[in-house]
């Protein structure tokens, strides 16, 4: 750009925050994606990974719920492979939800695997809940997820980078707890505050410079 650019981080709803981090995963945990049901988001890969996770954590005498909340053309064509891969007794497609912080609350990772990215508003409110998170290492995901600190990143299309993460951020509790907190300390780059803050300074320095006739 001919213009200097001024980079102000995205920010997510305070009703969001979690007032402490988890201590531990639940014994039956429950995965959840939220998201347009598109090609970007490439939820087949999450629902292949289904199958893979739920055999690492029988080893625990465990059994992962994966929810992937969402609208969108392709929700039958999902719902179609859910039953093709036999998962249906590991995945669900709820649809649009208003509830989503009460999803948040209830779950125990947040999974995202996007073949590209923006900036999620979703991610964020899923590091204010106090979710660890597992993503595709792509653009704008990266951004956020700070492996072993607030989550793990996975290649993009392999379910079973996906599953082997998520198992294992599920299988250590003290892990778990740490990337917890960890998710906590990111969400405080991305309050509403903040991010206002930073719009109306932008605004400012721009008022400014017209009013000194600098172009």
């Amino acid at each position: 750009a001919a213009r200097p650019i001024r980079k102000i981080m995205n920010a997510a709803s305070s009703h969001f925050q979690a007032a402490t981090a988890r201590k531990a995963p639940a014994r039956d945990p429950v995965i959840l994606a939220v998201g347009t049901i598109s090609r970007q988001k490439d939820y087949p890969t999450l629902i292949r990974a289904a199958r893979p996770l739920a055999e690492l954590l029988a080893r625990q005498g465990r059994r992962p719920r994966i929810l992937i909340v969402g609208g969108g053309e392709e929700r039958e064509a999902l719902q179609a492979l859910v039953r093709d891969e036999g998962a249906e007794d590991l995945v669900a497609l709820p649809g649009v939800r208003s509830d989503i912080s009460a999803l948040m609350q209830g779950a125990d990772v947040y999974a995202n695997s996007s073949l590209w990215e923006g900036f999620s508003i979703a991610m964020i409110e899923a590091l204010m809940s106090g979710l660890p998170i597992v993503a595709t290492n792509v653009a704008g995901n990266c951004e956020m997820v700070l492996p072993g600190k607030n989550g793990e990143l996975v290649p993009p299309s392999n379910p079973e980078a996906i599953a082997a993460a998520i198992a294992s951020v599920l299988g250590d509790d003290r892990r778990y707890a740490a990337l917890s907190e960890g998710a906590l300390a990111s969400a405080k780059r991305f309050s509403i505050d903040a991010c206002a803050t930073e719009h109306l300074a932008l605004y400012r320095d721009v008022l400014a410079t017209r009013q000194s006739g600098v172009h």
